[in-house]
């Protein structure tokens, strides 16, 4: 009849771009080289999937209340191996990804200007006490970082956190390799077409007024620093962040000696994740026998996980449009179904009501 003909062909319609989803998706194991393993690849996925759609405090217990630590290390220090060793421990994070899930950007920028400029800590107060409300117990990476210090001043009974590096030009090379990787979603296409900039403009303007001499990186553009082998799809091919390296080191040098000359012995541990365990049990007042303790401390968001974000980014770009269609049509097939089932339980109804009337 028809209807089964028109059944097939919705079938073969739908399992040929299926097909084509998995094959894709198939070629990110393979193009994220078999070295990584599958195990880097699940943990990149997530860290991806993780920071655009999904919430990273679902393990929090709600038995902790208050600030009660506050992280004071710079991106690229291990900071998200902290957040998972944190989370393990009922901490709820705020960080970055809170800010956006939150909308607290402008209140931010807000409560930097205030503090820079006027040495006023009126809106930062407000925005702790409405992060306490919702439960956070920990500040983690930007802005927070940047408002360690009126942080700690604020809530004089919280733990500060200062993650480090072995040195600061160890600390340089992993946050240029992580600005590079955003520099491919910021200024490329596909991702310019989906993601908007307020979040670089956010982070350009928190830096500005946080950090004194600051220069932020300034666009890359096409065809100077962006190469567009297809008409969807670019990719850098050449960085600036380099050419600030100097800048950028005697930042990290002189918050860290500034941040450790002016904080309470008592309340300050300055942490390279490379130490475990071992100085959180003191300053945390852990247990001995946690069972924490019987595991390695966390390591994540380790160079080779973000090199396999890189990968499904740049598989991404390049079938981007097939992804859409793929997308598109398998909506067609759902909202098609969709109709068939109501017109199939209409048409039920109505020969059952056929039937009474008889």
């Amino acid at each position: 009849t028809g209807f089964w003909r028109a059944r097939k062909m919705v079938r073969s319609d739908v399992y040929a771009p299926l097909l084509l989803l998995i094959a894709l998706l198939l070629a990110v194991p393979w193009y994220a080289e078999a070295t990584t393993g599958v195990e880097r690849l699940v943990s990149g996925l997530r860290l991806g999937l993780g920071v655009i759609f999904g919430s990273h405090t679902l393990r929090y217990d709600g038995k902790r209340h208050g600030l009660q630590v506050i992280g004071a290390g710079f991106p690229r220090t291990g900071t998200k191996s902290i957040e998972s060793a944190l989370s393990q421990q009922g901490h709820r994070i705020y960080d970055l990804r809170s800010v956006i899930e939150n909308n607290h950007q402008n209140r931010w920028l807000k409560a930097a200007r205030e503090w820079k400029q006027q040495n006023n800590t009126t809106e930062l107060e407000a925005l702790v006490l409405e992060m306490e409300k919702l439960g956070y117990t920990a500040t983690l990476d930007t802005p927070c970082y940047l408002m360690a210090k009126p942080l700690s001043e604020l809530r004089p009974d919280a733990k500060v956190l200062l993650s480090v590096r072995d040195n600061a030009e160890v600390w340089f090379r992993s946050f240029q390799f992580i600005v590079q990787l955003l520099d491919g979603i910021w200024f490329c296409r596909p991702w310019t077409w989906i993601i908007f900039g307020d979040l670089r403009v956010f982070l350009e303007t928190i830096y500005s007024i946080s950090m004194e001499n600051y220069v932020f990186p300034p666009e890359l553009n096409y065809p100077t620093h962006l190469a567009r082998p297809l008409p969807w799809y670019e990719y850098p091919v050449k960085h600036v962040i380099q050419d600030y390296r100097d800048l950028w080191i005697s930042h990290y040098n002189s918050y860290h000696d500034e941040f450790i000359k002016n904080s309470p012995p008592d309340k300050l541990l300055v942490f390279n994740v490379k130490q475990g365990w071992e100085p959180w049990v003191e300053f945390f007042d852990m247990d001995p026998n946690d069972p924490l303790l019987q595991h390695d401390f966390p390591y994540v968001n380790d160079r080779k996980t973000l090199q396999v974000v890189q990968k499904i980014r740049e598989v991404v770009g390049v079938g981007f449009p097939i992804i859409v269609l793929l997308l598109v049509m398998l909506l067609a097939w759902l909202v098609l179904k969709g109709l068939r089932m109501i017109n199939g339980m209409t048409s039920t109804l109505f020969v059952q009501k056929k039937m009474k009337q008889s």
